[in-house]
């Protein structure tokens, strides 16, 4: 387990969570950011902000931090989060 937000890799301008799951403690999905050719599997501890990282195809230090702010985001703005959540700049 790592902490989230320790980490202080790049900031993803465009990227994707599908098969999101949730409740009051964590959020796991699968995190794409194509600009950065990154993709994994995590489940995100919002109490510690801890995450764990799986089937990923860069290091974790690579991709972290995941970019989990725009979940708590999109739950505030709407009430709940859809299977899929993404944020594209044009």
């Amino acid at each position: 387990m790592y902490k989230n937000y320790e980490h202080k890799g790049h900031y993803y301008i465009n990227f994707y969570f599908e098969n999101i799951e949730y409740d009051e403690k964590t959020y796991s999905a699968h995190f794409r950011a194509p600009d950065y050719d990154t993709e994994c599997d995590f489940v995100y501890d919002r109490e510690t902000d801890e995450i764990l990282v799986m089937h990923n195809n860069k290091s974790v230090e690579d991709i972290l931090p995941i970019p989990v702010y725009w979940l708590e985001k999109r739950l505030k703005e709407n009430g709940s989060l859809r299977d899929h959540e993404s944020k594209r700049s044009i």
